[in-house]
């Protein structure tokens, strides 16, 4: 089975939105518990089964297990991080030197001490991510810790992730200053399905006829109506971009996105965006920020230059066009700003 990547229209608006926000709760329930800060960013919606979607991997993993009770009794998520950030948490939770813990992840494994703290990681990460889902579902949904094992990409009969099909999330998960690692949640269909209110649609990449080039960046996208969504995940596609998408409710923190592209969706009569734009570039001058104004007006334009915005566009507008758009930011911060 090959894996499809989910297409970004209003179909998927939900299933996005709270495992975005399963993505954060994840950084923050753990964060608290090694006492380390934990970031959370990006979001690449997939279908496939488990050899389809880990067949990239070359490194082994922490897979922690979940079990659903009451409305959603009998299914399962999964979690799975890198064997060095499994063992990184593992380390802090232990109060280890940071010279153990760094020769603990040149290793690249979880075992022994190390695997068996992973437990209790373990029981906060599915606590943590239980109050996410209570406050989106309340009582019909219960979360618990099942299990947990070491997963080695190059043995694939560990039962501890079946053959799928799976509903996958990969997200970058960085503690502390160590490198991010790429990180991953996998659900049933019938669970995402369930959560989504519908089907979760997915098209190949070449049904989109949008090709596939390196990453090289991230774009921070705060956006408000779902219509858009899909243009902006396949110009982020044809730009090498990462598309980190944010709930609608979320605003931006300066400190969190240096170096990333920053989208903000500009509705009509809604001036607060303006105003993050001009704290982000006032936090640091190398922001680039684009807005898209739904209703581009002579007003809601000369707002966008007063608040330094390095581009702003207006909707309607193809993914082709915003990547052409978005091609000058790309390298070295943009410092003209540009109008439809």
């Amino acid at each position: 089975m090959s894996t499809a990547t989910a297409s970004g229209d209003t179909a998927n608006q939900v299933i996005d939105e709270v495992l975005a926000a399963i993505r954060s709760g994840v950084a923050e329930a753990l964060g608290m518990l090694v006492g380390k800060g934990l970031t959370a960013q990006g979001g690449d919606l997939q279908v496939g089964d488990r050899a389809s979607l880990l067949g990239g991997l070359q490194e082994q993993q922490a897979v922690a297990v979940g079990a659903f009770d009451k409305d959603y009794a009998g299914q399962l998520i999964r979690f799975l991080v890198t064997a060095r950030d499994a063992t990184t948490l593992s380390g802090h939770l232990m109060m280890h030197p940071d010279e153990i813990i760094e020769e603990h992840r040149g290793a690249g494994t979880l075992e022994g001490e190390a695997l068996e703290t992973y437990a209790e990681v373990v029981n906060v990460l599915c606590s943590g991510v239980d109050g996410i889902l209570r406050e989106r579902f309340g009582d019909k949904i219960v979360l618990r810790a099942k299990e947990h094992a070491v997963l080695d990409p190059k043995a694939p009969d560990n039962d501890v992730v079946a053959d799928g099909p799976y509903v996958g999330y990969w997200f970058e998960l960085g503690i502390a200053n160590y490198p991010p690692g790429r990180a991953l949640i996998l659900l049933e269909p019938s669970t995402a399905e369930q959560w989504n209110g519908g089907p979760i649609t997915a098209a190949s990449d070449c049904a989109h006829g949008v090709p596939e080039i390196p990453i090289r960046g991230r774009m921070a996208a705060f956006l408000v109506d779902g219509d858009c969504v899909g243009t902006v995940r396949d110009a982020c596609r044809r730009s090498g971009l990462e598309l980190d998408r944010h709930p609608k409710t979320a605003i931006p923190n300066p400190a969190a996105h240096v170096g990333d592209v920053v989208l903000l969706e500009v509705p009509p009569g809604d001036t607060k965006r303006f105003d993050w734009c001009r704290r982000l570039k006032a936090f640091d001058a190398k922001y680039r920020v684009v807005l898209i104004l739904r209703h581009p007006t002579r007003s809601n334009v000369t707002q966008g230059f007063m608040a330094n915005a390095d581009m702003i566009v207006g909707l309607p507008l193809t993914d082709v066009e915003l990547a052409q758009r978005l091609e000058p930011l790309l390298g070295a911060p943009a410092t003209e700003q540009a109008t439809d």
